[in-house]
Formats: C-alpha cells, structure tokens, sequence
C-alpha cells in the first residue's frame, strides 16, 4: 500500500502542456493536454501514487506554455499549471471537476475518473487522441455546454 510520501516523492519528468482554442466550433473545445513519452510516463506514475494512497493528495505540475498542436489561424491560450486533486473518498466516484484561475488549471477527480484519466495518458500513443470529461448527457444544452468548458482532450 501506498504511503501519503510516496505522491510527495514523485518527481515530474519531460515535457507538458494544456491549452484551450478560442475559436467558435463543435470541435476541439475545451482544455488540451500534450506531453512527450518521459511525461506521460511521470504522469501515469503520479496517478498511479495518488489512486494508491489512503489519504487525499495533490500535485501541481508545472506546464510548458505551448500548443503543439494548433489549428490554423485559431488563437489558443496555455496555462502554466495543472493541480491534480484526489480527494478520496470526499467525492463521488465519478467527480469530475475542471477549473481556470488565472494561468493555472486545477482538476479535482473522483476515484473512477482518476482511473480514466490514467488509462487514457497510457493508451494515448496507441491512437490519435482521447477526450474525456464529467459524465453528463450530451443531448442537453446545460450538459452539452458543461462538456465544452470542462473535458480534456489528451494528444500523443
């Protein structure tokens, strides 16, 4: 069993980015993630202290401010910081929380996303990419507007 240490033992690797398109579409909203093999790897490793843990833990990971992946002529901002928060058992397995303050970006998870997060920077070199986000139902304009400000697309 993992001890609270071993998340505050965990040093970060390569290179990370998130950023977000400022552009009118179906397509591509919300927050991007992009990281290079050595930070995906430091990132499911980071996850994988955080599900094992018995206590609440938090990182913050420090961002590389970059698209690596623009659109043409689409404006896109990057953030600085990303804080990963597990609160444990304070939340519901399927919590799903992303928040912008200022440069920074802090994604609060439930046991159940945490474990989607991990799988997805772990299988995203096998495809293109991933999106996920709060489980809300699509066909509704509240819960279609919730995705397009919350969910996470994560490239190779």
């Amino acid at each position: 069993m993992s001890e609270p240490d071993d998340v505050w033992e965990w040093k970060q690797e390569g290179r990370l980015s998130v950023w977000r398109f400022h552009i009118n579409a179906d397509n591509y909203e919300g927050w991007h993630l992009n990281g290079d093999v050595p930070a995906c790897s430091s990132l499911v490793d980071l996850i994988e202290r955080m599900s094992a843990s018995r206590h609440p833990t938090w990182r913050k990971l420090l961002l590389v401010p970059e698209c690596p992946r623009p659109i043409l002529n689409a404006r896109w901002s990057a953030t600085r910081a990303l804080t990963i928060a597990f609160p444990q058992r304070k939340t519901e397995p399927n919590y799903w929380e992303l928040l912008p303050k200022g440069d920074e970006l802090t994604l609060t998870l439930g046991h159940s996303k945490l474990r989607e997060l991990h799988d997805a920077i772990a299988e995203v070199a096998l495809c293109d990419g991933y999106a996920i986000g709060p489980d809300v139902d699509l066909r509704k304009t509240e819960g279609k507007n919730r995705w397009n400000r919350e969910c996470l697309w994560i490239w190779a």
